[in-house]
């Protein structure tokens, strides 16, 4: 994956679900892989960012939807 996610999971402290080709984000973010994407920050006790989960999904499977960001989103507290 690509440095350009991590930096933005980084920086807005948010999940990014990526389910199309077309998405902008897609190009935006340097993602040449041809899956569905969710990413998520993973913090530290001391609200850091050190990491990403990151789910892929085959481009043929169900898409991610908004209500998986809630989940990754206690997840990775």
């Amino acid at each position: 994956l690509s440095k350009e996610l991590y930096a933005a999971i980084t920086e807005s402290r948010e999940s990014i679900i990526i389910n199309e080709f077309s998405d902008p984000a897609r190009s935006t973010l340097n993602l040449l892989i041809p899956y569905k994407l969710m990413a998520s920050p993973v913090a530290s006790t001391q609200n850091s960012v050190t990491g990403m989960l990151v789910c892929l999904n085959h481009m043929s499977k169900p898409d991610f939807f908004n209500s998986y960001k809630i989940l990754l989103s206690v997840m990775y507290r």
